[in-house]
């Protein structure tokens, strides 16, 4: 994160809100587009920093099936992710940007391309809820539960 951050340190057009515990320490790169806020359990605050973000930076490089990423696209923000693990399960071209694992110069230029073109940041925020609503919604999960218990069951 710190080296992706350092790509727009003197970029004022681009702001970046940084949630989560020790969140403050950012604070000490001195960049004058970084705003920290204290990790939150409110689901309506959680809500309130997706939804006031216009994407979501994940830069993990090993993750296996984040929640952070469903719960960003349920509220139509797209997420901008190193290609890691089960990240790929979940972000495809059309619902978020996937970036290959580490490269920091294609991760910049995929936020820089991401802020000039709002047309694709409405349809991947449009594919995002929509990917929640068909592949990962409780009544989709519950449903894909239910089959798996019913094979065990037809088994015994």
């Amino acid at each position: 994160l710190e080296k992706v951050l350092s790509k727009f340190k003197n970029d004022k057009n681009i702001q970046f809100l940084i949630v989560g515990n020790d969140s403050f320490k950012w604070r000490s790169l001195g960049y004058k587009n970084i705003y920290t806020f204290n990790f939150t359990e409110s689901v309506k605050n959680k809500k309130l920093f997706y939804c006031a973000s216009d994407c979501k930076i994940l830069t993990s490089i090993n993750e296996n099936f984040p929640n952070v990423i469903l719960e960003s696209m349920s509220c139509g923000t797209p997420v901008i992710a190193f290609e890691s693990g089960g990240i790929k399960e979940i972000i495809k071209k059309d619902n978020g940007i996937l970036v290959r694992k580490e490269n920091i110069e294609e991760m910049e230029d995929q936020i820089r391309n991401l802020k000039k073109n709002y047309s694709l940041l409405k349809k991947l925020s449009n594919n995002a809820i929509k990917t929640i609503r068909t592949k990962f919604s409780s009544e989709v999960e519950i449903k894909k539960y239910l089959e798996i218990y019913n094979k065990i069951l037809k088994k015994i």
